[in-house]
């Protein structure tokens, strides 16, 4: 269900949380590790995003992260609510899909779903994920149309059209 990827990810991300002794992994824990994965920065270049500026932001969002003190051993970093609903967000998209398991790709469109309010939001104040085509889009190319979510002008083209044709207007 999860790929090995995907796997080896979530057990760094964990191991770098512990390492720190932050007590919560989060959501800016999980993207990133994803930044050091080549098709994860790629595909946020090619987005138009400055991954630069947003890991420097994640970093120190990080290095904020609560700590557990003292120098006992003994304590468990467990991840936050939005950390385990990005996954499980993931997972069920695949499953919607038919695919067969969740990649970095699914697991990056999950974190950064705004609908769900669980991205990061210095990543959310560069781009957005499409609510109708799940595209991550720069945020000067996307149009918030009201019960519809977020859109890029694709989508918005596509809706646009559909109305006309309902309307016989074509």
């Amino acid at each position: 269900m999860i790929s090995t990827e995907v796997e080896v990810l979530l057990h760094r991300c964990f191991v770098s949380a512990r390492e720190a002794r932050h007590k919560f992994i989060t959501v800016e824990h999980l993207v990133l590790a994803m930044l050091a994965e080549p098709r994860v920065s790629n595909h946020l270049v090619a987005s138009s995003i400055n991954i630069e500026k947003l890991r420097a932001d994640l970093e120190s969002r990080v290095a904020a992260t609560e700590t557990v003190s003292g120098i006992d051993d003994d304590f468990d970093t467990q991840p936050t609510l939005e950390f385990q609903r990005a996954i499980q967000n993931a997972i069920l998209h695949v499953q919607s899909k038919g695919e067969r398991e969740v990649s970095l790709m699914h697991l990056l469109t999950a974190a950064l779903d705004q609908d769900d309010n669980i991205a990061p939001s210095s990543l959310l104040e560069t781009a957005r994920i499409c609510s109708l085509c799940r595209k991550l889009i720069p945020m000067e190319s996307l149009t918030t149309i009201e019960g519809r979510g977020v859109l890029c002008s694709e989508c918005i083209a596509a809706v646009l059209e559909a109305g006309r044709k309902r309307k016989g207007e074509v």
